[in-house]
């Protein structure tokens, strides 16, 4: 694990005793046959007892200069909503990054992230990107625990 956010990432999980599989990322780790589906795997699956799986890809960026946003690769996002319809399991993004210490999360599902953002093409040629503002985020704080983001979920 040679990123810094997922490294705290699994600290704030071990802290909150909550249940994962960190998720190789090396080739020989990949089947073949999931290739059709995914051209990127998340990096944790977390297991939530009574309700089953969510896997989250770990992201280390800031929230962008000018504006209350975080920019997500639009082919990721796609990607992780393909998974979603083809095998029921949601994948949601944590993003923190050293502005924040690794003690501020803040996380989304990928289909909220299609819905309330919008895509651009970025000036730079990386390609699409989704836009999504930072109050469409459940921002979760080193000391709470993932009953702060579902209990939002479920009033919303």
């Amino acid at each position: 694990m040679d990123n810094l956010a997922e490294k705290k990432f699994k600290e704030w999980l071990d802290k909150n005793r909550i249940p994962y599989w960190y998720i190789d990322q090396s080739l020989e780790s990949f089947s073949p046959s999931l290739k059709k589906y995914l051209i990127k795997r998340p990096d944790f699956m977390v297991l939530l007892p009574n309700f089953g799986l969510i896997f989250v890809d770990v992201k280390d960026k800031p929230q962008a200069e000018k504006y209350d946003k975080f920019f997500l690769f639009a082919n990721e996002v796609d990607n992780y909503l393909t998974m979603h319809r083809t095998f029921n399991i949601p994948t949601w993004f944590a993003i923190s990054h050293k502005k924040y210490h690794y003690k501020t999360w803040f996380w989304i599902p990928a289909s909220d992230v299609a819905r309330a953002g919008f895509t651009f093409d970025s000036k730079d040629g990386k390609g699409k990107f989704y836009s999504v503002p930072i109050n469409e985020f459940v921002q979760v704080s080193d000391t709470d625990n993932l009953e702060r983001i579902f209990s939002k979920l479920l009033i919303s």
